[in-house]
């Protein structure tokens, strides 16, 4: 695959992704999981969900109180941050959609071996 087919696949599964009740599912645990645990309304706390997609793609969905919240009062409280991975002939790729500049930052392996 190409840059453009690549970048093509990674905007349509997000897409994929948001239309299906996924974030949706995802917030509920992860906000009966804050209650379960007790953890503090001003605390940050960050969750990781790993799920895989039709298109077969490895996604990472990170959830995590809004920073600029400063107590944690329910789901209108959540930030959410999906990352998509694969093994390539480069090695590790990370690739991280940012829908608020339409980019696609892509991060190697050797990034996070330093």
């Amino acid at each position: 695959m190409n840059n453009q087919e690549l970048t093509k696949a990674v905007w349509q599964d997000l897409a994929a992704i948001k239309k299906a009740s996924t974030p949706d599912r995802l917030q509920q645990e992860y906000n009966k999981e804050r209650r379960k645990k007790k953890v503090p309304v001003e605390s940050t706390y960050q969750r990781c969900y790993p799920i895989r997609t039709k298109a077969k793609n490895n996604w990472l969905i990170f959830l995590l109180k809004t920073p600029i919240v400063q107590n944690y009062r329910g789901t209108n409280d959540i930030s959410f941050y999906p990352v998509v991975y694969y093994f390539g002939p480069k090695g590790f790729t990370v690739f991280k959609p940012d829908t608020d500049s339409d980019m696609l930052f892509v991060y190697n392996g050797h990034v996070f071996t330093r």
